[in-house]
């Protein structure tokens, strides 16, 4: 049944239960929003489309589905397993949200984990692939492969198997191998990057692709230009998630040391999961291995234990303020498809210095709003932090045009307005009804 003036009806999977829905399934409110919850409200201003929802649940007696909050809401098994029983069971529960809701459009976000695979199995099941839109979040294949750059090999298999680099390298790649699967299913493609763009054409040459940016988090647009070089702190880095080898932390770490060299108060804070913590836990346990040992290994090796602070996970208007305190923002990954903490930087004004990889090469124009280092060059990232702090001049006017272009990058109309498009192209052309698959 559709709603009065309704003409588009679109169901969102997601990876996860939005904080507006926390409630409704009496899980955990998180102590973060993502970027979906930013761009909800902006097509929610459209009369003629209705968004739906499917959450993932790992708890049976959590799942429920109905009306909550103005929006169709179904809950499907969300465990990222490979258990067959499991996985049929999850596809049952998407086949069952697919027959009663009736998208026009199923909307997956993201390719990366095992629900990917049940929807589109889902879609197959009545027969309605052509209704299917997938939206990139990682690029899951450029993942395995970059992802141990600068890793020393006795760090990549641990002795009592706690966090194996290697098999953790292999289960990332054989996700890379699904995800190209899926892609050359899927009629309808888009993403926020070329990266994405130019990976769907080469494994999903007839795939419609749509470029389309992310809406950030609402504190953002707030202290958008709010950075001032008189009222940061001198000389500190900030980066935002450091808890896998693909976010390069051991590359800025020995970029950090060569600063101190020539500033001796250079200090790194380090927002998210808090992996401080982690790794006293894994001593306790008997002993930390993997990435976690490599990175306090290296921190005593550098002698930069007490140049480092772990802030934990920050909420949004948190981090727009660490990115306010910060003399410079640093993404050093060693893969990415365009990194949510550039985007966030730059809207702030923070001068920023990011990797040359993957979809970070849409996100700054180098020399005007921001600073490339080629991957893992732990040497050229050092001398463009000290450059930034040397040079007033340069920081400032980085800050200003990183704003500008973050300003124009993340406009809420005209990313409502491509996904609103695009929702109604699907719509028109799709050919399908809900029958089975042939």
């Amino acid at each position: 049944m559709r709603m009065r003036g309704v003409s588009v009806k679109v169901l969102w999977i997601c990876g996860i239960v939005m904080n507006d829905f926390t409630d409704v399934f009496q899980i955990k409110h998180k102590p973060f929003t993502g970027w979906l919850e930013s761009l909800l409200p902006e097509i929610e201003h459209e009369a003629d489309i209705e968004i739906g929802f499917c959450f993932p649940i790992y708890d049976e007696t959590r799942m429920r589905d109905g009306m909550f909050h103005r929006h169709h809401v179904y809950s499907f098994h969300g465990k990222d397993i490979a258990d067959a029983s499991y996985r049929a069971q999850m596809r049952a529960d998407f086949v069952r949200a697919f027959q009663d809701f009736q998208p026009d459009v199923v909307t997956l976000w993201g390719t990366e984990k095992v629900l990917a695979e049940e929807a589109l199995a889902a879609c197959k099941v009545l027969g309605i692939v052509d209704r299917l839109l997938v939206r990139l979040q990682a690029i899951m294949a450029t993942y395995a492969e970059h992802s141990l750059l600068g890793i020393p090999a006795q760090y990549l298999e641990p002795v009592n198997g706690k966090n194996n680099l290697l098999e953790w390298q292999a289960h990332i790649r054989m996700m890379g191998e699904q995800e190209a699967q899926l892609l050359q299913q899927a009629k309808y493609v888009c993403d926020k990057s070329e990266a994405g763009r130019f990976y769907t054409r080469r494994v999903a040459p007839e795939a419609d692709f749509t470029y389309c940016d992310n809406i950030l988090r609402e504190p953002f647009y707030e202290y958008a230009g709010m950075w001032r070089l008189e009222e940061c702190t001198s000389h500190e880095i900030l980066i935002s998630q450091a808890h896998t080898p693909r976010k390069g932390l051991h590359v800025l770490l020995r970029a950090m040391a060569l600063v101190r060299q020539r500033y001796p108060d250079v200090r790194l804070r380090i927002a998210g999961v808090n992996i401080r913590e982690q790794y006293e836990k894994a001593c306790a346990d008997g002993g930390a291995e993997g990435y976690l040992a490599f990175i306090f290994d290296l921190l005593k090796e550098l002698d930069l234990e007490n140049r480092v602070e772990f802030l934990g996970m920050l909420d949004a208007a948190q981090m727009a303020q660490a990115y306010r305190s910060a003399h410079v923002s640093v993404t050093p990954s060693l893969e990415e498809n365009k990194a949510n903490a550039i985007c966030e930087a730059m809207m702030v004004g923070t001068p920023t210095v990011a990797s040359f990889v993957g979809g970070n090469v849409d996100a700054i124009h180098h020399g005007v709003d921001g600073l490339f280092f080629p991957n893992g060059d732990e040497l050229m990232l050092a001398g463009f932090l000290c450059k930034i702090f040397a040079d007033d001049a340069l920081a400032t006017r980085l800050s200003r045009a990183a704003t500008k272009t973050a300003l124009a990058r993340h406009d809420k109309q005209k990313i409502k307005e491509t996904y609103c498009e695009l929702y109604r192209k699907i719509a028109r052309e799709a050919t399908s009804t809900y029958g089975k698959e042939s």
